[in-house]
């Protein structure tokens, strides 16, 4: 074999040896993204997890919250409306005897006195 056909045989071999290597480095470059592809959709699915118990954790502070806060405001409603009641029954009597004595006409004599007590 001349020295010409000896290089034509290297170059060839060589050639050869460049497109298994190529073809090595495509398939690597698929693996390569493929494994990507799922440690990104692993990473994706922890975020997730993460902040839906973030979100969890801000709902039930906040549900707490607005527990209390209507706890608070049922209080102040009870003690508004027992106070409305007690005032209710404290003046019933006297409405019952002013709508009495209005109805009987005794009105002019509740406003004459009135207007003697303030004077």
């Amino acid at each position: 074999m001349s020295s010409v056909e000896q290089i034509i045989d290297a170059l060839s071999s060589l050639e050869t040896d460049l497109d298994n290597l190529n073809s090595r480095v495509n398939d690597m470059k698929k693996r390569i993204i493929a494994y990507s592809i799922s440690e990104i959709e692993k990473q994706k699915q922890k975020v997730i997890a993460i902040a839906n118990e973030d979100a969890k954790v801000i709902i039930d502070t906040a549900r707490k919250e607005a527990e209390n806060e209507s706890a608070v405001i049922m209080a102040e409603t009870e003690k508004i409306t027992t106070t409305t009641k007690r005032n209710i029954d404290n003046s019933l009597p006297h409405a019952v005897d002013f709508v009495v004595k209005t109805i009987s006409g005794q009105s002019d004599q509740i406003n004459a006195s009135k207007n003697r007590s303030t004077s």
